[in-house]
């Protein structure tokens, strides 16, 4: 089993464990590392790991400013796409799994950590003289790692409740983005009688091993779902309150339903709308949420990487639409009844006696598809 460790040593390292927390399943992720914090064994053997399984810890550092150490708190499984070894460091890319579940009690944690403090290539903190890796392999596994979950998100607030309580990440606004969502009327029948309700359909995700894409619907609105968790909240204090800015580009989406999102409680689910624009070729855009104005890292910094294009069906019926048109106003008497030449006798005499009727008839028909291929361009397309 291979174990990433991430730790709150520095500005940047306390976003990165506070963002490895708030990306949803299967979003893919970046973790780098000097070459000093990683095993040899890692080194020697980079493309050995790549498709294997990993588990994310974060490291909260206890003890005094002379004796400093480590308390270990497993986070999530990981599926590792890749080491890379690039200007003395080891970049790993990963994708998320699921997260672990502590259960009721400190049992689970204090099992967990006294499992990591035994291991012998484990990290500590800046100034011990003892030996460590950030990134290290080992055969032994984590007792009671359980990542089954009966409710939905139970194990990420059960993560959340305990990494509220450490000393370097107190107090933070802990999110989980839950996707992008399209809502849709479905029907169904009961007796006699059909019925109508609406419905929110997930919008899964694409990648291409290095980054995860959200397709969103052209032309239309899609809802942004996130999960906040602040469990040591403190309603009394209306300093307490906090706000993330939402952006979007301006290339994709042609408006949003707000641009703050406002933590003023211990939990909640945010939905902003966001109305995706028509466009003639696909376009990428970032949806970021981050807290602006602050001096210190308290609230991770996400990005969310949109893509829109055009339909398809949409393509076929403006393309499809004008062929059809243009081969029935080509029709006439002489190529009815060259295809009558070329068909069965019982059909190509009837071909040819009523030709001429044949190709007025689909010369009336032309502006047909034709008509169909303008309203779905106007209708689908930026055509203005």
């Amino acid at each position: 089993m291979l174990y990433l460790f991430c730790s709150a040593a520095s500005p940047l390292y306390k976003r990165d464990a506070l963002e490895s927390i708030s990306y949803p399943v299967n979003h893919i992720f970046r973790f780098r590392y000097a070459l000093k914090y990683v095993d040899k064994g890692v080194v020697a053997n980079l493309e050995k790991f790549t498709g294997k399984p990993a588990v994310l810890i974060f490291l909260d550092t206890i003890g005094s400013p002379a004796s400093p150490d480590f308390d270990f708190y497993p986070l999530r499984l990981v599926t590792i796409l890749g080491l890379e070894d690039s200007a003395g460091a080891i970049y790993c890319n990963f994708r998320f799994g699921d997260f672990v579940h502590y259960g009721d009690g400190s049992r689970r944690k204090d099992l967990w950590n006294s499992f990591f403090r035994k291991l012998p290539g484990r990290p500590w903190p800046p100034g011990r003289p003892a030996d460590g890796h950030f990134v290290f392999e080992t055969t032994e596994e984590p007792p009671e790692l359980i990542a089954e979950s009966s409710r939905p998100y139970d194990n990420w607030n059960s993560v959340v409740n305990c990494l509220d309580k450490t000393k370097d990440l107190k107090d933070s606004t802990f999110l989980l983005v839950l996707g992008f969502y399209r809502v849709r009327r479905r029907g169904f029948r009961s007796g006699f009688r059909e019925f109508w309700k609406m419905s929110e359909q997930q919008l899964e995700p694409t990648d291409n091993q290095f980054d995860s894409i959200y397709p969103v619907p052209m032309g239309e609105s899609v809802v942004l779902k996130i999960l906040l968790s602040r469990p040591s909240f403190n309603y009394s204090d209306p300093k307490s309150a906090r706000v993330l800015k939402i952006s979007a580009g301006s290339d994709t989406f042609s408006g949003m339903s707000k641009e703050k999102i406002i933590s003023e409680s211990r939990y909640n689910e945010d939905r902003t709308v966001l109305v995706c624009k028509r466009v003639f070729d696909a376009a990428l855009a970032a949806v970021s949420i981050e807290e602006k104005d602050v001096d210190v890292v308290r609230s991770p910094r996400l990005t969310l990487l949109t893509r829109v294009r055009v339909p398809r069906l949409v393509i076929s019926s403006v393309v499809g639409g004008v062929a059809v048109g243009a081969l029935l106003l080509a029709f006439d008497a002489d190529v009815v009844r060259f295809i009558a030449s070329i068909g069965p006798k019982p059909f190509s005499a009837w071909l040819d006696g009523n030709a001429k009727p044949i190709a007025a008839i689909a010369k009336l028909l032309s502006p047909l598809p034709l008509a169909i291929s303008a309203y779905v361009a106007f209708r689908r397309l930026p055509v203005k």
